[in-house]
């Protein structure tokens, strides 16, 4: 820090002797021949420390003081006056000084002071450092915490809104389906009528299915048993299927612990979760090819954990991560991605529903999805779902505890 000083006294004898002395330490000073020339210059340039006599002609040290303490909160004052029996340390301290000298000015006392005083600003000023840091930290974290909590908001008004059209559609299209499927034993198997009808069934059929997964991202699916299931059993089992039709262009690497906890849930929802989310990182690595990194792990959610995610309560959770190397997104996307029918994909490729089902589904379980991508530096999707203990610990959602059923090729081992 460059400390620079003022030192304003009247007596051009005293000024002279105090530059050279305290230029002689180290330090930087400029002289002031009275208070009213010392606002002047202070206006112009910063000052660590001014040091000033009381008696001056045009403007006292005192006002002098008063002044600086108003206007230059941050500068430090030293009064000193050859008048000790007129003016004590508490006179000038109460002021707003931080020291006090009398004349004859004794230079080893004095410079003991300054190292002082310097000491104590540099301490100062590395707290109010912290203190910004901290506060930046702060508002940055909360602009974050905000940020989380309007697109939770977003998702819940979309799935509201999304499961409403969804109810409604699914009466529609049960009369649709019901009627056509009646409608067949009315016409011969063999007419133009009947394969007309067939088509309106298999159109219906697609319908019934898309709905059954805007229901899934809305949560308002009829709840299934949920099971004690063996995340990396599933995650096993959809990598083989995927090896095979993936591209020579497309690499897999895995590293799966088998040594987690159970997860509370539904193996076909897992595995759904699963294929969705590859097939996301397939269709950004399609044209230039890459690696796909599928991982599992268990670790603690939690204040003195290895993670720290807001929304989850403390606990121990499976971790799945699915990365690729692909052609990223921005910002913008990412904010959108979970939301029902948003796709980035060309027409006819996707309906938009698939991460949209996949954030349903995991956020049912009491789960997050944690999504850090770049674009042109492929992305990164973290997937937290409550690790299950047998007697129902952290992270299990306590309404769920009552449908445990030991059951099933995925619960062996839990």
């Amino acid at each position: 820090e460059h400390y620079q000083i003022l030192i304003v006294d009247d007596e051009h004898v005293i000024r002279t002797m105090l530059k050279k002395f305290l230029n002689s330490i180290g330090y930087h000073t400029i002289g002031a021949p009275n208070g009213a020339e010392a606002i002047e210059i202070l206006k112009s340039k910063k000052f660590s420390l001014v040091i000033s006599d009381i008696e001056m002609p045009h403007m006292n040290g005192i006002e002098l003081l008063k002044h600086i303490k108003k206007n230059y909160p941050q500068t430090d004052v030293i009064i000193m006056t050859g008048y000790s029996f007129k003016f004590s340390y508490n006179d000038v301290v109460k002021e707003g000084a931080i020291d006090f000298l009398k004349k004859p000015i004794n230079f080893e006392e004095f410079e003991a002071k300054l190292n002082r005083v310097k000491r104590e600003r540099h301490t100062v000023h590395e707290l109010m450092k912290s203190r910004a840091q901290l506060q930046e930290k702060a508002l940055a974290e909360k602009e974050k915490l905000e940020s989380r909590l309007l697109q939770a908001q977003k998702m819940e008004a979309i799935g509201t809104f999304a499961g409403g059209i969804a109810h409604d559609f699914n009466n529609i299209l049960g009369a649709i389906i019901g009627f056509a499927d009646m409608a067949m034993d009315d016409v011969a198997v063999e007419s133009q009528i009947h394969k007309d009808l067939e088509r309106i069934l298999m159109a219906g059929n697609r319908a019934k299915e898309l709905v059954g997964q805007i229901l899934t991202f809305s949560r308002q699916k009829k709840e299934e048993e949920y099971i004690p299931v063996r995340i990396e059993l599933i995650l096993k089992e959809a990598l083989q299927l995927w090896r095979s039709s993936l591209p020579a262009n497309i690499e897999i690497q895995q590293e799966i612990h088998t040594t987690c906890h159970c997860v509370l849930a539904d193996p076909e929802q897992i595995h759904q979760v699963i294929m969705h989310m590859c097939t996301n990182a397939y269709h950004a690595m399609r044209k230039k090819g890459g690696v796909l990194s599928i991982g599992l792990k268990e670790v603690f959610v939690g204040n003195a954990g290895e993670e720290q995610i807001p929304e989850l309560i403390k606990g121990h959770y499976v971790k799945m991560t699915v990365a690729d190397t692909g052609i990223g997104m921005d910002k913008k996307v990412i904010s959108r991605i979970f939301e029902p029918f948003f796709t980035t994909k060309a027409q006819g490729e996707g309906t938009g529903m698939g991460l949209a089902m996949v954030y349903g589904i995991i956020t049912e379980l009491g789960g997050k999805i944690e999504v850090k991508s770049e674009q042109g530096k492929g992305s990164l999707f973290e997937v937290y779902m409550p690790a299950f203990f047998e007697d129902g610990s952290p992270g299990v959602p306590p309404e769920e505890k009552a449908n445990v059923k030991w059951q099933g090729t995925y619960s062996s081992g839990c």
